[in-house]
């Protein structure tokens, strides 16, 4: 009660949480177990257990029907199971060894024979719960046998009501930064936007912004292309941690060619968790990495690729995809607008080109006030007036007098 109450992290939670029941139980292995949104089970907090256990048992799908964490998370523990398992839904056993040992080659099938190898005799599987839905389990091993009775293990179920508050707590908590985080990324890109600062400036913002963020994982490097779709390729706007020489290799990539290329290409999110014989472009002595490449694109078209580094194994998280894609699709709108006001001074400026080649006087009125908005530089020539001269005057400038005329003529 005292730890929930004055821890302020959900690691320092689980961290106490953890140490205090390998401390009441003796047990060396104790690890906190929480459902994500993806349906994984990875552990929030863990202590003795072998970096080789982690590695391979870290990211179990509650789904896994061959694994005891999983049947205890979802509930569904078989009718063996059941008569050795407490009230509240815990797995526990004495000597593990000794309780395989007694299952046909069929039930063996169900526990994967990863606590076996590992030796560990003593073993229980606690479900954590929260308004009586299972979030997570408390996973206790050791082992030498009987280091816990089965007494201590349902008063663990009622501990583990205390760890499932503070999973929903620190849940809430971690929500509502992420939805903070997304909308203070996004607002920033928005008031850039309504600045007249070069596009580039945006971009660069834009990676800044995204590497800030802590709860990505992200390495402290990536870089941001536009596409070059008269040529086919990538050219690289904006980077951070890039070497010269990667900064050399990945100038301009061909849309198609690596996993950039190739989000370029398709328009499709390309993630991996290492490099593999589709990542085509590297440079040396760079160390063994995953990558999000995400796509900046609309409906209608791809305008190029956010491209971020991960350590090696990362796990892809839904809440991941969808802050990036957020931010790529405010990217997309930034560039679209950009590149249709471009179009729309271009425009603008041929249009001047032309009428300014003519030798008639060609203006422009705001009606029904009659301002004049716009005249070429024959004006002058034609009516004796200087350009500068007639923006926002009345166009009875012309025709003083004439305002039969004019009224006639509404047209002009």
């Amino acid at each position: 009660m005292e730890l929930f109450t004055i821890a302020h992290t959900q690691e320092e939670n689980f961290n106490s949480a953890v140490d205090i029941i390998s401390r009441h139980s003796g047990c060396r292995n104790v690890g906190i177990r929480v459902l994500d949104r993806e349906g994984f089970i990875p552990y929030k907090s863990f202590t003795g257990f072998s970096k080789e256990w982690w590695n391979s048992e870290n990211w179990l799908s509650r789904d896994l029907n061959h694994c005891i964490c999983s049947r205890v998370i979802r509930g569904e523990l078989d009718s063996r199971e059941l008569q050795i398992s407490t009230s509240g839904g815990s797995f526990q056993v004495d000597n593990f060894i000794e309780f395989s040992d007694g299952l046909s080659e069929n039930e063996k099938i169900k526990y994967r024979d990863a606590c076996v190898k590992c030796g560990f005799e003593s073993m229980a599987v606690i479900p954590i719960r929260h308004d009586d839905t299972i979030i997570g389990a408390l996973h206790i091993a050791d082992e030498k046998p009987a280091k816990f009775s089965r007494e201590f293990a349902e008063s663990l179920e009622h501990a583990s009501v205390l760890i499932g508050e503070a999973i929903h707590r620190f849940g809430i908590e971690e929500e509502l930064n992420r939805i903070n985080d997304t909308t203070e990324v996004i607002n920033s890109l928005l008031h850039l936007q309504m600045q007249d600062i070069p596009l580039d400036k945006v971009l660069k913002q834009a990676l800044n912004g995204i590497l800030s963020i802590p709860w990505l994982s992200l390495m402290s490097k990536g870089c941001i292309f536009l596409v070059d779709h008269e040529h086919e390729v990538l050219v690289m706007k904006t980077h951070r941690g890039f070497s010269g020489s990667s900064q050399r290799k990945c100038k301009e990539i061909p849309l198609g060619t690596c996993h950039c290329g190739r989000a370029g290409l398709t328009g499709k999110l390309e993630f991996f968790d290492k490099p593999d014989e589709r990542h085509e472009i590297r440079s040396k002595g760079i160390k063994s990495h995953g990558n999000y490449c995400v796509p900046i694109r609309t409906d209608q078209e791809i305008f190029g690729i956010i491209n971020l580094y991960l350590k090696e194994g990362h796990r892809r998280k839904k809440r991941e995809k969808e802050f990036l894609t957020a931010v790529a699709d405010t990217l997309a709108g930034i560039i679209a607008r950009r590149q249709a006001e471009e179009k729309l001074k271009k425009d603008k400026d041929y249009l001047e080109k032309l009428t300014n080649s003519m030798g008639e006087a060609i203006f422009t009125v705001k009606m029904p006030e009659r301002v004049i908005e716009y005249v070429n530089n024959s004006v002058e020539f034609v009516f004796g007036y200087k350009p500068d001269e007639c923006i926002g005057k009345a166009t009875q400038m012309f025709y003083p007098g004439e305002e039969e005329y004019l009224n006639s003529n509404t047209h002009f």
